[in-house]
């Protein structure tokens, strides 16, 4: 698997978070193909993909999922790139009772603050993140 932008992100992402956009983390603990996720228009859809599996973790957030904090989109003129950057996302506590291997997280915009239980969230970027949660 590989980092991506999901297809209905594409040049999107700066515009975005300028804007203000509600931003969250969706963390995977099983993926399908790079191929077939990114092709999802909205969370409900990526969820319902082949082996796509959200984490269950011990202290991981259901309702609202993890905002993200401190978004900034910085022009980068010399190296003639959009920088798009965030807060340290942390999840404190995770697991313990029950732990996760996982194997991706999902930024996404809460476009009506339903937490994308609805069919409305878009996904933005997937990112490969494999770690197993212990309690730390």
């Amino acid at each position: 698997m590989a980092d991506f932008i999901f297809n209905i992100a594409k040049g999107k992402i700066a515009e975005k978070v300028a804007d203000g956009a509600t931003l969250r983390v969706l963390v995977l603990k099983g993926a399908g193909t790079d191929a077939a996720m990114k092709d999802a228009d909205n969370i409900t859809a990526l969820l319902a993909v082949g082996s796509v599996v959200e984490a269950d973790f011990t202290n991981y957030p259901t309702g609202p999922r993890k905002a993200i904090s401190g978004a900034t989109a910085t022009v980068d003129d010399t190296a003639d790139l959009m920088k798009v950057d965030c807060s340290d996302i942390v999840f404190t506590t995770a697991g313990g009772a029950s732990n996760n291997t996982t194997t991706d997280i999902v930024i996404y915009e809460d476009v009506d603050g339903s937490d994308g239980n609805n069919g409305t969230a878009v996904p933005l970027m997937c990112f490969d993140a494999v770690f197993t949660t212990d309690g730390n």
